[in-house]
C-alpha cells in the first residue's frame, strides 16, 4: 500500500473514502434494494408457503419483511409493481399468534393499530366453521389491492419480501487534487 500512495502523490492525486451501504454479499442481486437502512430482498421468481419463506429468510440471516410505517409500505409496494412488474401477492413478517391473540412481526413485536394497513374487511381473527379453531393466520402485501395486506391461510406458495441488515463499506477513491 506505501507504494501505491506514492504512485498517487507524484501524479498529484489525492484519496477520498466514500462510505456506503448495501445488502449483504448472499443476498445482493437485481431483487435487492436497500431503504431507510434495511436491505429488501424480494423473491418473487421461487414463491413459498409462509413457514418457508419464514425459515429461507432466517437462513441467509434476515427474516420477513417488518412493514412498520406508510413509507416502508409504499416502497415495497412501488418496488414490486415499478421495478419488478409483479402483481401477485407477497408475503410479510405478519403473523396472528393464537395462544396471545394479537398480530406479532418477524421480531416478535406487536402489531399497533397505527401500523395497520390491511384492506377492508381482512386482519380479523379467522375461525374455521363452529370448530372454534382458529385457522392459521399470515399476512401479505396485495398488489392488485394497491398495496394493502390481506391475512390468508399460511400454506399456499406465494411470493414473499425478506429483510436484512445493510453492510458498511468503505471505499477509498484516487482523485485529482
Amino acid at each position: 500500500m506505501m507504494s501505491l500512495t506514492f504512485v498517487f502523490l507524484i501524479f498529484g492525486l489525492s484519496v477520498v473514502s466514500v462510505h456506503s451501504v448495501t445488502c449483504p454479499k448472499n443476498v445482493d442481486d437485481m431483487y435487492a434494494r436497500v431503504y431507510q437502512g434495511k436491505c429488501y430482498r424480494f423473491h418473487i421468481n421461487y414463491p413459498a408457503g409462509f413457514w418457508y419463506a419464514k425459515q429461507a429468510c432466517k437462513s441467509l440471516g434476515g427474516q420477513l419483511a417488518i412493514v412498520k410505517t406508510n413509507d416502508t409500505n409504499s416502497f415495497l409496494y412501488e418496488s414490486l409493481r415499478d421495478k419488478y412488474k409483479f402483481r401477485g401477492t407477497a408475503w410479510i413478517g405478519l403473523e396472528f399468534t393464537t395462544e396471545d391473540d394479537i398480530f406479532l412481526w418477524s421480531d416478535y413485536s406487536v402489531l399497533e393499530e397505527q401500523q395497520e394497513n390491511f384492506a377492508d374487511g381482512e386482519g380479523e381473527k379467522r375461525r374455521e366453521g363452529d370448530s372454534r379453531q382458529y385457522v392459521e393466520v399470515c399476512v401479505a402485501m396485495d398488489m392488485q389491492a394497491g398495496g394493502k395486506w390481506r391475512d390468508y391461510i399460511c400454506k399456499p406458495k406465494r411470493a414473499y419480501i425478506c429483510e436484512y441488515p445493510v453492510v458498511k463499506a468503505t471505499h477509498s477513491i484516487p482523485y485529482p487534487s
